[in-house]
């Protein structure tokens, strides 16, 4: 009996021991490189899985965003929200064009101040900077799709990107107009010279403010702040006989030249004013897009007149001889300046014409009427300083004309004025830019307090 349970035992022995030595020795694991068949010192690495970690959210806070553009450039502030990012890793950001852009490329600049994020645990939020160049052809619709792409900064890395939002559609319409409305307008530029040829010269300022009435028989307002330089005709007076200088003779006599020459007077007058005139609207046309009002007015100016004589062409005709000395021998200029201050009065009817909609502006208006003017006389005697002022009454008319474009500003304003017993005209043209002064206000407020 012992010696079967021996035999036994012994084959049990020798049947788990076979089994053992069976089991493949090559046999790898998930964590082990596998051997190269074709080169067995080298091996191949196994591909990195993709954990939760790596599976990341980078988007931009909205998808699509609408922007208008403007004369002078647009810039866009573009918010990019992270979460998900492994605390500690850093990712490569990337913002690029993507497929349904017809937006140039000249059009737009985006800057973007980062090129990576690192990971912190928590949500992240970015900005970028979207600049759209100046729209001076304003036109149709375009749009700008940006794309937002992440990868790992270490090359063996897989980053998903799981975002829902991570193309931003940009709608970017054309420039609207410079000024919303025709109310409310400042301009700021220059006169033209229209005697010398077309020189633009001096500073050209105003402040108009219009408010038309609703309907007919309303009375609506028209005001006027004003700058401008006004030129005149110039004055040829031919040919005139003038002392042309001196000299001392013995001591007791001196000689004076008389010459034959051509005399040219240039009046220039530069003003400052203010009217007003109440609007009386009596009708309008084009779905009220042209309306005719009765504007009878009131209107000071102060004139700075400078009158410019200039002497050309001398002709030499005699020499006179006079009692007394001069001194030394002296010349006399051929040209002089001479200023006066003069302040003129008018009040009158008159008829204004407005045309405006979202392409152009016109306003004429036209007035006669009285006008006393007040011009310098001379100094009394023993003040110094001090200066008489003479009046002369007349009958004035004159004419405004404003056009302005609105998308632009440029505003192109023309006047005549001129009397009826003593005429002298004046031409204003001037090319400026008009500004909406209704909410310049705002411009100087605290930057806290603006909204």
């Amino acid at each position: 009996m012992r010696t079967l349970i021996h035999i036994c035992l012994s084959a049990l022995t020798s049947s788990i021991m076979a089994q053992t030595d069976s089991t493949p020795a090559t046999q790898a694991t998930d964590s082990v490189p596998v051997v190269n068949a074709t080169d067995p010192l080298a091996t191949t690495p196994s591909p990195v899985a993709v954990n939760d970690t790596d599976v990341v959210s980078i988007q931009f806070k909205v998808s699509e965003l609408t922007v208008q553009r403007s004369g002078s450039g647009t810039l866009v502030g573009l918010e990019l929200e992270a979460d998900g990012l492994e605390q500690g890793r850093k990712y490569n950001i990337v913002i690029r064009e993507a497929d349904g852009t017809d937006l140039h490329g000249s059009a737009y600049t985006l800057e973007v101040p980062f090129s990576t994020l690192e990971g912190t645990g928590s949500k992240i939020e970015r900005r970028t900077y979207l600049t759209l160049a100046p729209d001076a052809l304003p036109g149709r619709d375009q749009t700008l799709a940006l794309k937002v792409e992440v990868s790992a900064v270490e090359d063996d890395v897989v980053i998903k990107n799981a975002a829902a939002k991570t193309v931003l559609k940009v709608t970017v319409k054309p420039a609207g107009p410079e000024l919303d409305g025709y109310n409310y307008l400042a301009y700021v530029g220059t006169n033209f010279d229209l005697v010398d040829g077309v020189q633009a010269k001096n500073l050209f300022l105003a402040v108009n403010t219009y408010l038309p009435s609703k309907s007919d028989l309303r009375i609506g307002h028209f005001i006027s702040l004003y700058g401008n330089r006004a030129f005149t005709t110039i004055d040829s007076s031919g040919t005139v006989v003038r002392l042309s200088g001196g000299r001392p003779l013995t001591d007791t006599t001196y000689q004076l030249f008389r010459t034959e020459s051509k005399r040219v007077t240039e009046y220039v007058a530069d003003n400052i004013g203010a009217y007003y005139a109440p609007l009386i609207r009596i009708g309008s046309i084009k779905k009220r897009t042209v309306t005719c009002s009765l504007a009878p007015a009131a209107e000071f100016i102060w004139r700075r007149v400078l009158r410019n004589t200039t002497f050309s062409d001398d002709v030499p005709l005699d020499t006179i001889t006079y009692a007394g000395s001069i001194g030394a021998p002296a010349t006399f200029p051929s040209a002089y300046v001479e200023r006066e201050n003069r302040f003129e009065f008018k009040i009158g009817p008159g008829a204004f014409i407005a045309h405006d909609n979202d392409r152009i502006s016109v306003h004429l208006y036209m007035n006669t009427g009285f006008s006393t003017l007040y011009i310098p006389q001379g100094r009394p005697s023993g003040l110094v300083g001090e200066v008489e002022y003479g009046r002369l009454f007349d009958w004035y008319f004159s004419g405004r004309l404003w056009i302005t474009e609105p998308h632009s500003g440029l505003t192109l304003q023309a006047e005549i004025a001129n009397s009826w017993f003593h005429p002298q005209p004046y031409y204003v043209v001037t090319l400026s830019k008009a500004i909406n002064f209704k909410n310049l206000g705002n411009f100087f407020a605290p930057v806290t307090g603006r909204g």
